[in-house]
Order: C-alpha cells, then structure tokens, then sequence
C-alpha cells in the first residue's frame, strides 16, 4: 500500500474541536512577530491552517489525500476564510519557494520518510524560510508504542504494509535540524485522534 492510497483509506471527516496544542504553543511565540505566511506542511483535517489563518495569515495548507483538502476546503468555504490556499501533492514533492515564509509548520507529517528523504525536504524547508524565519514540528519518539512495529528498514524507520513511519528521539532530531537554530525542544505525549494508547511524541521550535 502507498502512502496517499492509506491517506485516501482513512476518514475526511473534518475534526471539529480546538486547533492542536503545537499550534497553540506556535502562536503564543510568534504573535508578536507579526507573521504574515505560513506553509502547513500535511495539514490533513485538522483545525490548525483555520486557527492561524484566523489569526489574520496566509496560510498555503499542503497535503497528499484530495479527499482531506476537499473537506478541510469545504469548511472553509462554508466559514467564508479567504487567506488559505490548499496544495494537493506529496510531501516529498512539495515545491517550496525560497526565502518565502515566515513560519513553516508540521503537526505529525514529517515522520513517514527514510533519512535521505526527509533531509531532502527539510534541506528545502529551510530554504523556505526567511532569514529568522521560525520552524514549527512534531513527530514520532522512539519511545511511542508503535515503534518497531511492521518490516526494519533502519533502526529507526519502520514499514507497516506500505505505510513508512520513522521514529526520534531529542539527539537525532538535533543532528537532523543542524542547519537550524534550535530554542526549544522538548517531550510530550497524549491520544491521538480516539488511540487507546498513549502517543510519544518530541516537538522542536526553531528558526532559520
């Protein structure tokens, strides 16, 4: 199974509750820089692209499954929000311009790649920033439950049927971002979307 066919599996429907809590703590660092583009990077369906686009930004939201930009647009649509333009593609192809945004975002999206991949994308995430710009991400700690579950690519990077998900802890994630100034990068842990188990998680903030 590829990964847009799982992306295409899973439900469109549109979470209806409070943005992500990295959203939250995104915003309380940058309001009073008053930035003015923003790239959610695998927005799936959830509330954060309307959050800061709220906050009066221009939100390009990117994501592999049409099915999920469809409906995060038609809720969109429906709420008469202007300032969000949607991107439908897979990560490892997203064209990013540079020295473009203000903030790039990734709420759990950049953890489904191999470590050549995903530096290829973060290479063109930071020049993607402009100079200061802030990095915002989430993904997978090696000390989640469903490490280690399905077929060893590496030792952190997992294949489930088709589906690839690595996995990090706070050294790695430090060794990826190299080329970024990191000020805050912490553990966190919480049910994602109705799991019975707990999900391990780090979150870095960083800026160009």
């Amino acid at each position: 199974m590829t990964q847009e066919k799982f992306w295409i599996q899973k439900t469109s429907k549109l979470i209806k509750d409070k943005p992500n809590l990295l959203a939250i703590r995104s915003w309380k660092i940058i309001r009073k820089e008053n930035p003015k583009k923003l790239l959610d990077i695998g927005c799936g369906r959830s509330r954060d692209i309307v959050y800061f686009a709220n906050k009066g930004i221009l939100v390009d939201a990117s994501d592999i499954s049409k099915n999920r930009i469809e409906s995060v647009k038609s809720y969109v649509k429906h709420k008469k929000i202007e300032n969000i333009n949607f991107i439908v593609t897979d990560t490892k192809d997203l064209k990013i311009k540079k020295n473009y945004y203000d903030v790039i975002y990734s709420h759990l999206s950049l953890h489904y790649f191999d470590e050549k991949t995903l530096n290829r994308i973060l290479n063109r995430i930071y020049k993607g920033l402009k100079k200061e710009g802030f990095l915002f991400l989430k993904w997978k700690s090696m000390d989640d439950p469903e490490f280690g579950v399905g077929k060893k690519i590496d030792k952190r990077t997992f294949d489930n049927n088709g589906h690839i998900k690595s996995f990090f802890d706070i050294e790695y994630s430090k060794r990826l971002l190299k080329k970024f100034k990191i000020f805050r990068i912490r553990r966190s842990s919480g049910k994602y979307q109705g799991h019975k188990l707990t999900s391990k998680y780090i979150e870095v903030f960083a800026r160009r």
